[in-house]
């Protein structure tokens, strides 16, 4: 049996030729530009690392911004950080940021040139207004389906621009109310409305109050009529309680009467006045309260200090803090009411229907 190669007979060198492959043809035109063939590999190779580690050192940057955007809120620091992350994609989040912080300073004109900033550099700014438009009108469905345009043509940008919207909507209001439009129009009508307002004295400042005794009559007369017996005069400070604000009275004094619970529209927003009552606490859902705990209201009142909506419809709201929030919010338990004054009231004697208790 014939072992391979099979030889089949003389071969005629004369008549063939060599054609060398191509990769050797390629060496060998190579060889004679060996050094720069080796500094182009060479510099591309310099690149590539480069730029993978370049990709690499600005998701480190990225990763170290969002931990410090947590706990930074201050102008000089947000503007450290801007310096100190400049050159990576989270500028436009360190810039809402420092808006942000801007406006908390009432430095509105540096906030609005900051969140403007924000929308004109993103790549996809036309979209993001065409968005921004749909929301404001309430074409829920149509922004929708434009939302999830966006978040495939500009993903970094998705959530950024209704919120930066919103802000520069909030700042104009402000704006507007700064500059006194709209605090003249509610000026007007406070006015129409005659409520009236008295004057809390404190060893730490004083702090003013309106009434709103349209909305709570009897509570409203109740208190007057505690103020003009100078009732809360040299009383201290009851408490400071994380669900309620500041709770103004003594505790210690045994009400002789109470008042009955006024219901109204009104909420627990940031400087809302509350009379204190006692809750029921076997009370369960569904269950209506009795009358001996919703009447139990009588000269315990509160200041929030933040937003409350849990409480809301549970205590009559009669008023709210006018002028001196700044102080309000810088009292502490043992504080002294040292005279409460009445500004103003209407021409109508206030005389309370109160329960014997």
């Amino acid at each position: 049996m014939p072992k391979w190669p099979i030889n089949q007979g003389p071969v005629d060198l004369a008549k063939q030729t060599v054609t060398p492959g191509f990769f050797k043809a390629l060496f060998i035109r190579i060889q004679a530009y060996q050094n720069v063939v080796f500094f182009i590999v060479l510099v591309v190779s310099l690149l590539l690392l480069l730029f993978v580690w370049r990709q690499y050192r600005m998701k480190q940057l990225s990763r170290q911004v969002w931990r410090q955007l947590v706990a930074v809120n201050t102008v000089d620091d947000l503007q450290m950080m801007l310096q100190q992350f400049k050159q990576t994609k989270t500028v436009p989040f360190i810039n809402f940021q420092l808006a942000n912080a801007y406006q908390r300073e009432n430095k509105f004109d540096e906030a609005k040139k900051l969140y403007e900033e924000i929308i004109n550099s993103c790549p996809q700014r036309s979209l993001h207004q065409e968005s921004n438009a749909l929301h404001r009108s309430g074409k829920l469905q149509e922004s929708e389906t434009k939302d999830k345009e966006l978040s495939k043509l500009c993903p970094f940008y998705a959530s950024l621009h209704l919120l930066v919207d919103y802000r520069l909507r909030v700042l104009s209001t402000i704006q507007a109310w700064e500059t006194g439009e709209l605090k003249k129009h509610f000026s007007d009508l406070r006015t129409q409305r005659n409520h009236p307002h008295v004057t809390l004295k404190t060893n730490r400042g004083d702090f003013k109050i309106e009434l709103f005794e349209d909305e709570a009559p009897n509570t409203t007369a109740h208190f007057i009529n505690l103020v003009e017996e100078k009732f809360y005069n040299q009383m201290p400070l009851a408490a400071v309680q994380d669900d309620l604000g500041i709770c103004l009275g003594n505790k210690g004094i045994t009400p002789t009467d109470t008042i009955a619970f006024e219901s109204n529209e009104l909420r627990h927003q940031i400087g809302s006045l509350g009379m204190m009552r006692d809750l029921d606490p076997q009370l369960k859902d569904g269950q209506e309260e009795g009358e001996k705990f919703r009447n139990s209201a009588s000269f315990l009142f509160y200041i929030t200090l933040k937003s409350q909506p849990q409480q809301d419809g549970r205590y009559t709201i009669f008023g709210r803090v006018i002028a001196g929030m700044d102080l309000v919010n810088q009292l502490k338990e043992g504080d002294l009411i040292t005279e409460v004054v009445i500004d103003k009231k209407r021409d109508h004697s206030y005389q309370p229907k109160t329960i014997p208790r």
